[in-house]
């Protein structure tokens, strides 16, 4: 299972070359934003140079540089070949702290000299975004009339008012022991469960002879877990609910040395989990109960949300936020994508820190569970249609479909809530054949300086992106711990989704890694377009008053689903025109663009 990292190795900076570089662009974005400089200069090797002249060499800087280009083309040809030179070498700095903002994230966890590193790009992306968000066409807002350089720069479309973007806060967590010396352990822990589905309901047993202290410690953690939980969630979730939750979930046991530790983790919402940890202390006679350690007892609770729907937030089913993640380097020159973006990061925040949002959000997944759970007879079809659409766009022939299906949704049916186990069984097909192979590819270029990656040649470049996606497509089975009525609908559906994914997943990283993105095919670019779909339907669905009324719900959830068969089962997206084919388009546009522009 992939862990995430709460530190950064040290190896990175052992190797010059990723912090020589993120060095680089903070020394040029410092010199560019520093304030009392007469002029700029680019040397030789691309490095930028600040100059502070005299009085005098300001006013003859003047006539030199506003005065003199009126009279001569010669001196207007110099000044436009230098600003074309600083303004290449700003760009790139910009350009490479922008693709490195999630190291530099993990810099600022890092040992001191990580951190003195990290410290000093945030200051420098700060004062970067100071200067660049004011209105230099007015007087008031002048910088420095005197830097010619800086003043013609800081009016040019592609710098004014295009700032760099820091990481976003996509998740909270909290912990009921914030003093524990195993606090960080327990977060990991949390993590790795939340890349985990609610479906892994093994309880571990451990040797003991005596059956009845085990079922007082079980209970015993239940009753206190049902204390945590209530008081943690207040108001969210009714009694009911949670006597439900923590029933429902498993509880694993270890014994580790004189201690008895037992956990357990809850989902308790779309990216909302909660973590509890509780010990006993073992006796050195059996005859004895295993008495609980009241210290010992916590609860750690993550809410993760990226502005995205989690399949339990659309129908059961969604694709995931990886496949909208482009982040364009040059934001203006993908306008659409940055509109739906921008919405997109608004409500990953209110999603987590706004109430009326959060709770929102809580009842139109509740309410879509409930009625998808009763009238499972209406919904199971239309999820097995949409499957069955996707199988047939990679040419897969309708007896193989069945055959693979049809025990599939026969089980789905005797469930008791249809709709979490399908939203489960989604969520961790798109973490581990989709999300994971891309963030273990961006890291490895963010982290490995003698990756071929950073030093290959734009088609070794892509090879060692398509070959480090297939590689982790090709351990994702081996990661999968699934009920075994979904395991034959994972090794199909999840393999065929990473294939059919790996291509957005370079397009998105051609322009940071060097190389020339991929062209899509058509059902590539349904993937990608229905993503988009999936994601502006769910922020529109959060801007509009809820109805909550039960036909508005069922005609709701209904339509959705027939969205996603008719994007699956369209020719090509260009039958479609809305805000996500034009976004799909614009995209192929942009980075195909920006290859060839890079490369002149």
């Amino acid at each position: 299972m992939n862990k995430k990292n709460s530190f950064i190795s040290t190896s990175i900076l052992s190797v010059p070359g990723t912090a020589g570089i993120l060095q680089a662009a903070i020394e040029k974005i410092h010199i560019f934003t520093q304030p009392g400089t007469s002029s700029l200069e680019v040397k030789e090797d691309g490095s930028l140079i600040a100059t502070q002249g005299s009085p005098l060499d300001r006013i003859v800087g003047l006539a030199k540089y506003y005065i003199a280009p009126l009279f001569s083309d010669h001196m207007r040809l110099e000044q436009e070949k230098k600003l074309s030179q600083i303004k290449r070498e700003i760009l790139q700095a910009r350009d490479i702290l922008k693709s490195h903002s999630s190291l530099i994230e993990k810099l600022k966890e890092g040992d001191p000299s990580q951190q003195k590193l990290a410290h000093s790009a945030l200051e420098a992306i700060h004062r970067y975004n100071a200067v660049v968000a004011k209105d230099y066409t007015s007087l008031t807002d002048t910088y420095d009339l005197y830097n010619y350089e800086r003043n013609q720069l800081l009016l040019d479309e592609e710098i004014k008012g295009q700032p760099i973007e820091l990481p976003r806060t996509v998740s909270i967590k909290y912990d009921s022991d914030l003093s524990a010396d195993t606090t960080k352990k327990t977060f990991r822990a949390l993590g790795a469960s939340f890349h985990s589905s609610a479906m892994q309901k093994t309880c571990s047993k451990f040797s003991s002879t005596h059956k009845k202290g085990e079922q007082f410690m079980l209970d015993t953690f239940r009753m206190k877990a049902i204390r945590l939980v209530q008081s943690h969630l207040t108001q969210q979730n009714s009694m009911a609910e949670v006597l439900n939750l923590v029933k429902q979930a498993a509880i694993e046991i270890e014994e580790q040395d004189d201690l008895i530790v037992m956990r357990q983790h809850l989902e308790v919402g779309p990216g909302s989990m909660i973590a509890l940890i509780g010990s006993f202390k073992h006796p050195s006679d059996s005859k004895f109960l295993s008495m609980p350690i009241i210290d010992s007892f916590r609860l750690t609770s993550e809410a993760t949300h990226s502005g995205f729907p989690y399949p339990s937030q659309h129908t059961a089913w969604a694709l995931t936020d990886k496949l909208t993640e482009a982040r364009p380097l040059r934001t203006e020159q993908a306008p659409r994508f940055e509109e739906v973006d921008a919405r997109k990061k608004y409500f990953s925040q209110q999603l987590l820190f706004d109430p009326h949002y959060m709770a929102k959000a809580r009842q139109l997944y509740k309410l879509k569970r409930d009625l998808f759970d009763q009238h499972k007879e209406h919904y199971l079809p239309l999820h097995r249609q949409l499957q069955t659409t996707i199988l047939e766009g990679v040419y897969m022939d309708s007896a193989v479909i069945d055959a693979l299906l049809d025990p599939f949704y026969h089980t789905l049916d005797t469930l008791n809530s249809p709709f979490d186990a399908l939203a489960s069984i989604q969520q961790r097909l798109v973490e581990l054949f989709i999300q994971q192979p891309a963030q273990r590819l961006e890291e490895e270029w963010l982290e490995d300086s003698s990756s071929v990656l950073r030093i290959g040649t734009s088609q070794e470049k892509f090879h060692g992106a398509l070959t480090s996606l297939q590689r982790s497509l090709d351990s994702a089975s081996s990661e999968s711990m699934e009920p075994h009525y979904a395991s034959a609908y994972l090794d199909t559906m999840g393999p065929l989704l990473g294939k059919a994914t790996q291509g957005i997943a370079l397009q998105y990283l051609s322009e940071k890694i060097g190389f020339a993105p991929p062209m899509l095919n058509d059902f590539e670019r349904k993937i990608q377009m229905c993503a988009f779909h999936q994601l502006i339907s769910f922020l529109d669905e959060l801007e509009i008053p809820l109805n909550d009324k039960d036909d508005s719900i069922k005609n709701d959830l209904t339509n959705k689903y027939k969205q996603d068969i008719e994007i699956f089962s369209c020719a090509t997206i260009e039958d479609f025109d809305n805000l996500a084919s034009r976004v799909t388009n614009e995209l192929e546009v942009y980075f195909n663009s920006r290859f060839y522009i890079q490369r002149a």
